[in-house]
Parts: structure tokens; sequence; C-alpha cells
């Protein structure tokens, strides 16, 4: 029965934020780059979480892998929680997930971004990091990098926002948000590609690591403004879909490859400095 729930629960979903790779590739990261100390109170928290088993379905034997292994796979509990009965829809804090922070190309007015939303769970979260929080907080680094879920582009077709390029739909059948959930890799990748990318990732340089979460969702609009919109304004309805260029998903890839690493290496410069 336990494993029948596991697999219902952490089998692959549908894209949200990052997809499952991307999150696990973030944590495993971070992991990566904890002190001994601070792995330690890490371990021990994330023992200390109500679906620790779920999180061991598929770890190694090994301790020191197994405790390895569920700090990944607590990685994308947030996402998955969505769909798991166990939880009323108020307890899985659909909004803690990013923060719509509007920008226009064309003059279009611009809403004031609503709380709750991922720079003020973070900051509540991060004040004391008891098991449910840590898990959290794995999974809200790795969203507040993803641009799409810091920035919602205005529009004179979208006055209300494109909610992170949800309503805006590119070539083959899919949407913005959707195609940039992806650029990890496969959802659902197993473990060996995940470690593969950690590996070939972790040692690239990144952005400021000790910025505050607020600068860090305004980092990821301006990457949204430069790179995740460069198609140009006033395209992307239904009728008219984004044929994304070859240079353009291209330079996506880069930029989800460098957010990656970033999260990573912020989400441990937070752990190590919040759990020493």
């Amino acid at each position: 029965m336990r494993r029948a729930l596991a697999i219902l629960v952490f089998s692959a979903m549908p894209a949200l934020a990052w997809n499952s790779t991307g999150h696990r590739i973030v944590a495993a990261i971070a992991y990566d780059q904890l002190t001994p100390a601070t792995r330690a109170r890490v371990d021990d928290l994330i023992r200390r979480h109500p679906d620790y088993q779920l999180f061991l379905e598929f770890a190694p034997r090994e301790s020191a892998a197994r405790a390895r292994a569920a700090f990944i796979a607590a990685s994308t509990w947030a996402d998955q929680i969505k769909f798991d009965q166990r939880f009323k829809r108020k307890q899985t804090h659909a909004d803690w997930h990013y923060i719509n922070i509007g920008f226009s190309q064309d003059g279009t007015p611009l809403l004031d971004a609503p709380k709750p939303n991922v720079v003020t769970a973070l900051e509540q979260l991060s004040r004391n990091l008891d098991p449910e929080a840590l898990v959290w907080t794995i999974h809200l680094v790795g969203d507040i990098h993803n641009p799409l879920h810091t920035a919602t582009r205005f529009t004179r077709q979208d006055p209300e926002g494109d909610r992170g390029g949800n309503s805006v739909y590119v070539q083959p059948g899919r949407n913005l948000h959707s195609y940039w959930d992806g650029l990890p890799g496969p959802d659902a990748a197993d473990s060996a590609y995940v470690d593969n990318q950690a590996r070939q990732l972790k040692g690239r340089p990144s952005s400021d690591l000790r910025q505050s979460f607020a600068e860090w969702a305004k980092e990821g609009v301006e990457l949204a403004k430069k790179v995740v919109y460069a198609f140009g304004q006033g395209v992307g309805a239904s009728s008219q879909p984004v044929r994304l260029s070859r240079s353009y998903q291209e330079d996506a890839k880069s930029l989800a490859r460098v957010q990656l690493v970033t999260a990573g290496q912020r989400l441990a410069v937070l752990l190590n400095g919040q759990l020493p």
C-alpha cells in the first residue's frame, strides 16, 4: 500500500514551475555544497518530515547516499501535494510558488503583485526552518529562479496579465510557461541524469548569492524581459502562436541552466547560514 501511494504521488506530473527534474537538479547542487554541520542538521530535519518514508521510496541503502536522495526527493513535495487527496486545497499554498511582478512592452497599465507570494513565503519560512518549512524552502528557492514564476506580461490583449506566460501560446501546441518548465530535461528523469546535470552545472559562475528574496524576484523579471519575451510584444494569442527560433531555444536552454545552478548555490548559502 505504501509503495502504491508513493508511485501515485511521486510519478510524473504535469509541469509545474521547473519540472520535477529541474527541482531535483537544484537540490542536488545545493546538498553537495552544504557544510558537514549543516548537512547533519538538514538530514535530521528531513527525517522528521511526515512524508519522510515517501522520500526514501527509491533511495539507496548506504546511509550518506540515502540522506542525499531523501533531500533531493523532498524538493518536489510542494508540487506533488497539489494532487494528493490527503491535503485540502488551502494546505497546498498554490500562491506561494510565484509572484506576478508586472511589466509591459506596449504601455498597458500594471497591477500590483498580490500577496502572499513566493517572496513573502520564503521570508516567512526561512525564519524558522522546521521539517516542513525546510522542504517548502528547498522547493520555492527553485521556483523563484524560473523567470516565469516572477514575471507577468501585461498587454492590450492581456490587460490582466498573462499569468507567467500561461496565456502565451508557442508552437507546437503548448504555452510559454510549460515550455520553460520543461527546459531542465525530461520530467521525472532518473537519478543518473540528475546527478550528471548537477556535476556539470555546479561549478558555473552565478549571480550574487546573498541577495534578498525580493532581489531574486526582480532579477527574474529582468531576465524575463531580456530573454523569455525576446520574441516581441503583441504575439502569442492562441490563434497566432509564437514560433520559437533556434537561437531563442538555445538562449532559453542556456539561461535555464544558469538559473538552476544559481538556485542550487543560493539554496546552499541560505541553509549554511540558517542551519550552521
